[in-house]
């Protein structure tokens, strides 16, 4: 059972260490000697290695349980954490010292310095990540260049190495962000011209992948029902009935923990750094009557816990996209009919679609901006002045209809 925050504050030293557990490897290490250590055991490659995550109080239990999530979502990508960690630590570092002063004429001092920049913005973890990422991934090639001097011959090796690996997606990323440091550079007069632009069509472009949508109200129903019926595991069933009526990312979704359900008021707050890319805030999603019944549903099996989408037999682990997804399969609508990230699609294409009046009186039944708001499409001019509340109230009568359209659509 998950430990309580009551728990870890009240226990007391004994004359043998204590290791009390909260699952998914968390646990807390209580020292004879009086100290509180938060630890993590996992497997590597074949090895059991642990993790520490600090001491209490310094870091709570919700603190502790972060720690532990974002160590399972490093394990997923088949990473050591304490490794990834430390390389992280270390960017980090270098970033930090970069941010004062960038006296080294090299691409890597002016790519710290780039994410340095983009930290005092508050740009999200996310994003912050994947900079990163991309930072670490150009340093072999093009790290040690001088940006006075970096020409489209210095790039080529870099992108078409990556094409060779067929890594398309990461080659156009990976030749954005030399845009963006290089760019950072020329205003920081440090680089005289970006040179990424002259290498577009360099590398091929990749296949665009479209998340398959069910677009037809009839077989939307049926897909409805079927969701109904299904008789796997009860957390799986909610998500996949929840999943339509908020419209969320499917990492929003999945990863949702029960402090950001505001039953009282039927808002639904996931917070910004896991929203996609750089969100600017909190994103609020209104709750319908129906919503709220699903939610409360679930929260009679999980509302004992953090996450929200946790099942019995992965304790501290959100569901995955994948058993979602398997889920339809199983149900019989294969991957080229619908996804989980696809019924935002529906949403998006029922709610365009809806009008009302007749005639020349015909006009869209909802705003634009209603539903691009909803969809946190954020337009990156509006950032300044972001409110994560704009068109609540539009937007809380829309998902309302939604609700009730679908229901009609189910034959509820």
């Amino acid at each position: 059972m998950p430990l309580s925050a009551t728990q870890v504050k009240n226990v007391k030293p004994e004359k043998n260490p204590i290791k009390l557990s909260d699952g998914g490897g968390l646990y807390l290490f209580v020292n004879p000697k009086g100290s509180k250590l938060w630890r993590m055991n996992y497997r590597h490659l074949g090895r059991q290695k642990t993790a520490s995550f600090g001491p209490y109080p310094s870091v709570s239990l919700a603190e502790a349980r972060e720690h532990r999530e974002e160590a399972k979502r490093v394990l997923r990508l088949g990473m050591d954490p304490v490794e990834h960690a430390q390389a992280t630590k270390e960017s980090a570092a270098k970033a930090l010292r970069a941010q004062e002063d960038v006296t080294t004429p090299t691409f890597e001092a002016l790519s710290l310095s780039f994410i340095a920049k983009r930290t005092r913005e508050k740009a999200s973890h996310k994003t912050l990540k994947k900079y990163d990422w991309l930072h670490r991934l150009t340093l072999p090639e093009i790290g040690h260049l001088n940006p006075m001097e970096i020409e489209p011959p210095d790039l080529r090796p870099l992108l078409l190495r990556l094409e060779t690996e067929n890594k398309l997606d990461t080659a156009q990323r990976t030749r954005a962000y030399i845009g963006q440091v290089m760019r950072h550079g020329i205003a920081a007069g440090l680089a005289s011209r970006d040179p990424s632009p002259d290498l577009r069509g360099l590398v091929a472009s990749p296949k665009t992948k479209n998340h398959a949508a069910i677009k037809d109200p009839k077989l939307f129903g049926e897909f409805l029902n079927t969701c109904d019926e299904y008789t796997g595991n009860p957390v799986t069933v909610l998500a996949m009935q929840i999943a339509p009526l908020v419209a969320l990312r499917s990492e929003e979704l999945r990863c949702g923990t029960w402090d950001e359900i505001d039953f009282d008021a039927a808002i639904w707050r996931v917070p910004q750094n896991r929203m996609k890319g750089d969100c600017p805030g909190d994103h609020l999603v209104p709750l319908s009557k129906q919503a709220l019944a699903l939610l409360q549903k679930l929260h009679a099996i999980t509302g004992r816990r953090k996450n929200m989408f946790e099942t019995v037999n992965t304790p501290g682990i959100s569901l995955s996209e994948n058993t979602i997804n398997q889920a339809y399969r199983r149900m019989g609508f294969p991957k080229e009919v619908v996804t989980l990230h696809g019924v935002r699609t529906t949403f998006s294409t029922f709610a365009n679609e809806q009008t009302v009046g007749e005639g020349e009186e015909e006009r869209r039944r909802f705003d634009k901006d209603w539903i691009e708001r909803q969809l946190s499409h954020i337009d990156s001019s509006v950032r300044g002045t972001y409110n994560a509340a704009e068109y609540i109230g539009p937007r809380r009568g829309m998902m309302q209809w939604l609700a009730d359209y679908y229901d009609h659509l189910a034959g509820r």
